[in-house]
């Protein structure tokens, strides 16, 4: 061994002992006073406590679904809009999108008149 290290075996020799490691549960439990200590005799573990809050707010949610539902106007009947007529004659073709094209597409004939026109556009 060199000289140069003999002050940091000297340092190192006067270092105090080290202190056992702890885990990352060890420890003892804390103490709860006042209101915390009256519910932590009811709810000991953490997992009671978050279960108790959450059930704290879905209670509270259907508590004020429920007066809601209670205290609203009923809801009106939508009335159904007219049907207005088709603007396309007997000759004429409907769009595709309409709620008469498929009634128009089973009339007699009609089914040529369209696949004519689809040739007539290719």
């Amino acid at each position: 061994m060199s000289k140069a290290a003999a002050p940091a075996r000297a340092v190192a020799s006067r270092a105090a002992p080290a202190a056992p490691k702890r885990g990352m549960a060890g420890g003892a439990a804390p103490k709860y006073t006042g209101w915390e200590a009256q519910i932590r005799e009811k709810l000991p573990k953490d997992e009671h406590v978050v279960v108790a809050i959450s059930g704290f707010y879905v209670g509270l949610y259907v508590v004020c679904k429920g007066i809601s539902a209670l205290f609203s106007s009923p809801k009106k009947e939508e009335v159904a809009a007219p049907v207005v007529a088709s603007s396309a004659t007997s000759s004429d073709i409907p769009d595709g999108y309409e709620d008469n094209f498929w009634q128009w597409l089973e009339g007699a004939g009609n089914m040529e008149k369209y696949l004519a026109t689809i040739d007539k556009a290719q």
